[in-house]
């Protein structure tokens, strides 16, 4: 009895550990969705209030910011502005997405069989979409085709060991 207690728990810490990288690409492929659709929020803004971003992140504290300050007329390597900040963001999508797609096909690899990587796949590609449709759409139909033909060669190599 005591034995079977032991193995029951070693497969619950096993199954946890899989499914905590699909959770993770959930989560990363989430915060890429809200940072995409937040620069597709402020986009609009920035040319009709110069300095928006600085003027936010002077009310929370992050920067200190005086008026002429507020946009840069002479652009330094170190200065920011609305620009450049929302270029960042853009980049930090592009990140987000990579590793969604990555920890995907790395958590189907670990033989995760939850649903979490492929929302996190999903979740990315809707991210890299608000930016780059054509981009999202591509990421979309090969990041699926390869998890479930990943999802299908471990099926397949896990049936066909012994034990």
């Amino acid at each position: 009895m005591r034995r079977l207690v032991s193995q029951s728990n070693q497969a619950v810490r096993r199954m946890s550990s899989r499914a905590v990288d699909g959770v993770l690409s959930l989560v990363l492929g989430g915060g890429a969705l809200i940072v995409a659709e937040g620069i597709r929020a402020l986009e609009p803004t920035w040319p009709l209030r110069p300095g928006l971003l600085l003027r936010i992140a002077d009310s929370l504290g992050l920067l200190r910011v005086s008026e002429a300050d507020r946009s840069f007329q002479a652009m330094g390597i170190g200065s920011v502005d609305d620009t450049r900040a929302l270029a960042a963001a853009a980049v930090y999508v592009v990140y987000l997405t990579l590793a969604s797609a990555l920890y995907a096909a790395w958590s189907v690899w670990r033989e995760d069989d939850s649903l979490y990587p492929a929302a996190g796949l999903v979740c990315g590609a809707c991210a890299l979409h608000v930016l780059a449709p054509l981009a999202g759409m591509v990421l979309l139909v090969t990041g699926s085709t390869a998890l479930l033909t990943l999802r299908r060669a471990v099926w397949r190599k896990s049936r066909r060991m012994p034990g």
